[in-house]
């Protein structure tokens, strides 16, 4: 059987993502492998800025782990996602990157997934 996986790309900012699939005619929620932007494997926030967020990379840095980060000007973290960047430092600014993270639909019908975030 070959594996399938599937890449989100995502712009900016914090992000929470669920991923929702049917199989079987009955919804199912793949779970253990999407996270908040900020967070570690148990789903806690990072404890500080230029902290290496396991589950995102950045594309245009040949996809180096992403840092979290925080600038005031920005809505404040929460107890579930923190803001997260190329640096820690906030640096390079003024432009524009992409933020990658990676999951496994292997044993699902990957054509009828569907992500939903805000």
């Amino acid at each position: 059987m070959l594996a399938k996986s599937i890449g989100l790309s995502i712009l900016v900012g914090t992000v929470a993502v669920s991923l929702v699939f049917d199989k079987s005619a009955e919804a199912a929620v793949i779970s253990g492998q999407l996270f908040n932007t900020g967070v570690d494997a148990t789903g806690a926030v990072l404890p500080f800025s230029g902290a290496s967020d396991p589950h995102y990379t950045v594309v245009e840095n040949d996809n180096q782990q992403a840092a979290t980060y925080f600038n005031g000007a920005y809505l404040p973290n929460n107890s579930g996602s923190a803001w997260i960047w190329q640096t820690g430092t906030g640096q390079p600014g003024g432009v524009t990157r992409t933020f990658r993270t990676m999951f496994n639909l292997s044993g699902y019908d990957h054509t009828s997934a569907a992500i939903s975030g805000r």
